[in-house]
């Protein structure tokens, strides 16, 4: 039988793991960074452009990555054609291997925050230029995934970088 001393100390030490798993995140949050190149403004047809990034999450063995909508929670206003049609690897992601096609649009917004496959929203999306000065302000975002267990398991908070069409 444990005492009531050896039980605090237990849930002391507990408290103390959560409050550095905590600041771990907050940091690694902080600290991470999505690259989009060229990261000067994107032609008004659209193009490709080349995401990397420099920290993931531990634990992530994949990514995936789509163009959405700035103004809205991450994944929920989302370009089913602007972003990997897939998951890639970590490797290609830290290697700045992954080009991807974005669009300014119009497009017709999809939900990917319940996985795949996306919901079609009754919203639409259209992404800012610099030219007309008008539109909605839209980013890059990288999702991270543990695809080794069975089915692909969600690995931290996403990360995003901004983009912008002439």
């Amino acid at each position: 039988m444990s005492s009531p001393i050896n039980r605090f100390g237990r849930r002391v030490a507990l408290l103390a793991a959560l409050t550095a798993l905590a600041g771990a995140a907050f940091a690694s949050a902080a600290s991470a960074e999505v690259v989009v190149s060229p990261d000067s403004t994107i032609p008004w047809e659209g193009a490709e452009v080349t995401v990397a990034g420099t920290t993931h999450p531990s634990g992530a063995d994949d990514v995936a990555i789509v163009v959405c909508n700035a103004e809205a929670p991450a994944g929920e206003r989302c370009d089913p054609e602007s972003g990997t049609p897939g998951f890639r690897s970590i490797a290609d992601y830290t290697n700045g291997n992954i080009s991807i096609p974005v669009r300014r649009g119009p497009w017709i917004d999809f939900d990917f925050r319940f996985g795949l496959p996306a919901i079609e929203l009754e919203s639409i999306t259209t992404c800012y230029s610099e030219v007309e000065a008008e539109g909605e302000a839209c980013e890059v975002v990288v999702s991270f995934y543990d695809t080794t267990v069975k089915g692909p398991k969600p690995i931290g908070a996403p990360q995003s970088a901004p983009i912008s069409f002439e």
